[in-house]
């Protein structure tokens, strides 16, 4: 018989999630020295074939291996490279993007504190919503989305109902 059987379904129920609970914890407390295993067995299941084809085909073993490690540290190598000069970029291009985060907060702090102005009082609308319509909710959105102010969302026919 399980184990488990002599217990009620809700007492089964919360010793499977003490257990899932525990599991998860030592799994995490033990990630620092478990994540250096998982890759080292992926690498190995990775690297298995070529080891095997190269002794079917008359390579030494020691030789296969010289091989298989040239080459994964070459891959090694070539990937930081990669990542590195994204990563280099990315460092070089923070100052633009801050900039332009700070521009887009402005405005949309500027757009909102109009738009406190813009709220429709029987029927007009002042301030953001400039005089294009009655609600003209659509112009607020033109300049939210940083377009000509002059473009129209709507058409006139449109805004003034």
């Amino acid at each position: 018989m399980n184990a488990l059987s002599d217990f009620s379904a809700p007492a089964r129920g919360l010793i499977v999630a003490a257990a899932l609970a525990l599991v998860i914890t030592v799994l995490k407390t033990a990630s620092s020295l478990l994540a250096p295993i998982l890759l080292a067995v992926f690498i190995a299941i990775v690297v298995t074939p070529g080891l095997n084809w190269m002794r079917r085909k008359g390579v030494p073993k020691w030789a296969a291996l010289v091989v298989i490690a040239f080459v994964l540290l070459d891959i090694g190598s070539l990937l930081a490279l990669v990542i590195s000069g994204a990563v280099e970029g990315f460092r070089d291009s923070i100052p633009t993007y801050q900039e332009r985060l700070t521009l887009l907060a402005g405005q949309f702090g500027a757009w909102l504190e109009a738009a406190e102005d813009c709220a429709p009082t029987n029927g007009d609308c002042e301030g953001i919503c400039g005089p294009g319509g009655r609600d003209g909710y659509d112009d607020s959105i033109v300049l939210l989305l940083g377009i000509d102010p002059s473009a129209r969302l709507l058409s006139g026919a449109l805004d003034s109902t």
